[in-house]
């Protein structure tokens, strides 16, 4: 009899540790302030890089996906839309703007005065534009972090304050800052900005691009192509090889923690690429005119590339 009692008494407890561990389980929904714990993922949608030595894993599969249809079709796409609306209502402004000078110019106050109320009614639709697009600039922030486990993030952190006791006058950004072609990058060492450069990590932008990287250790030369397009960048020189034909950058090329870095206004435009700077936001956006956004992964690289 003590011996059916002591085994009930010992299933008693592994039920209650079992009930425990699943109540206490985080479910990331939490609206606390707290930040957010990384996105669970099964074995199976986590792939790790053979290049890097730490083999953290990277999002990939359907969530991996998902959160970038997301940042596509919703985020991105209603922040273009909301710009595009500030942008007509800040050239009506200016046209008004304008005419009242005219009026003025020709002592028309009536009409000056009328002019400057409807004038006053468009700067308010701006400022509520702005409102709103700095809304969407936050979500996407917040939907880029959860593309980050706890120790990549830490580890972006870590670069970031690298970066600027390296350089005094340069200012990382933020996770979710730069987007190519509809797509969120993913970064492990953050873009920055030197002085009026946006210097950016070589690699983690032409790989979204699906360009091959190649890396002569020799002359400390990296080469980017695709299709007819050929880059040849020297550490340490201003001067670049597109197809053969030299071009003059306005900072030399330089490897920050790891990482090759370049202007990114050169780089995309070398690509036939478009680059959309929003200096209020903090964010960057790299379109290819002829071409539309794409949902698929680009595989990582097979060289050992420090870009």
């Amino acid at each position: 009899m003590k011996k059916f009692l002591s085994t009930v008494l010992m299933l008693a407890m592994l039920f209650s540790v079992s009930a425990t561990a699943l109540a206490v389980e985080p479910d990331g929904d939490s609206d606390s302030g707290e930040a957010e714990s990384p996105i669970v993922q099964d074995e199976d949608s986590i792939e790790i890089d053979p290049n890097n030595e730490a083999e953290q894993p990277v999002v990939h599969g359907k969530k991996g996906k998902n959160l970038k249809k997301t940042f596509r079709k919703e985020l991105n796409e209603r922040k273009r839309e909301l710009q595009q609306l500030k942008s007509a209502i800040s050239k009506e402004k200016e046209q008004l703007e304008a005419q009242y000078e005219e009026l003025l110019a020709s002592g028309d106050t009536e009409g000056a005065n009328a002019l400057l109320e409807e004038i006053e009614n468009l700067k308010l639709q701006i400022d509520a534009k702005k409102a709103e697009v700095k809304k969407a600039i936050n979500e996407r922030f917040m939907l880029a972090k959860t593309l980050y486990f706890d120790e990549e993030l830490a580890q972006v952190n870590s670069a970031a304050e690298l970066i600027a006791q390296m350089y005094k006058d340069a200012a990382t950004l933020d996770t979710g800052s730069v987007s190519v072609k509809n797509n969120l990058i993913k970064f492990d060492v953050p873009p920055y900005i030197k002085g009026v450069v946006t210097l950016i990590p070589v690699r983690a932008i032409t790989e979204q691009l699906g360009c091959d990287v190649t890396w002569d250790g020799e002359t400390r030369t990296v080469t980017v192509s695709k299709n007819n397009i050929e880059i040849k960048i020297t550490i340490g020189s201003r001067t670049v090889y597109v197809n053969g034909s030299p071009v003059e950058l306005n900072t030399a090329a330089e490897i920050t923690c790891g990482r090759t870095f370049l202007p990114l206004r050169f780089i995309a435009e070398a690509m036939g690429l478009e680059v959309s700077w929003d200096g209020d936001n903090q964010v960057i956006d790299i379109d290819d005119p002829a071409e539309e956004p794409v949902d698929e992964e680009v595989p990582d690289s097979t060289e050992t590339v420090p870009a």
